[in-house]
């Protein structure tokens, strides 16, 4: 892993594993939301004097159940789908 072999990374966003990853290794925050739309995940960072900090959620389809669709992104995808 590369994480573990090189010192001075602060994140790896991981897209091609198709599982959940929220973890910490050698001082790296390695995330990844998994595969099939089966979570989302924001990530913040936040670059100062001290470094870079890195602040991660993951939501699953559970957590965002209540979310209300934008008509705007909607609008987007229906328009997209139509073109296919």
């Amino acid at each position: 892993m590369i994480a573990q072999g090189v010192d001075g990374i602060d994140v790896i966003i991981d897209g091609h594993s198709h599982s959940q990853e929220n973890e910490i290794v050698n001082d790296t925050l390695i995330v990844q939301t998994g595969s099939n739309g089966e979570a989302v995940g924001q990530l913040e960072l936040t670059f100062d004097e001290e470094g870079v900090k890195a602040q991660e959620t993951l939501k699953t389809a559970a957590d965002l159940v209540d979310v209300e669709p934008l008509a705007t992104v909607e609008n987007e995808i229906a328009s997209i789908n139509a073109s296919q």
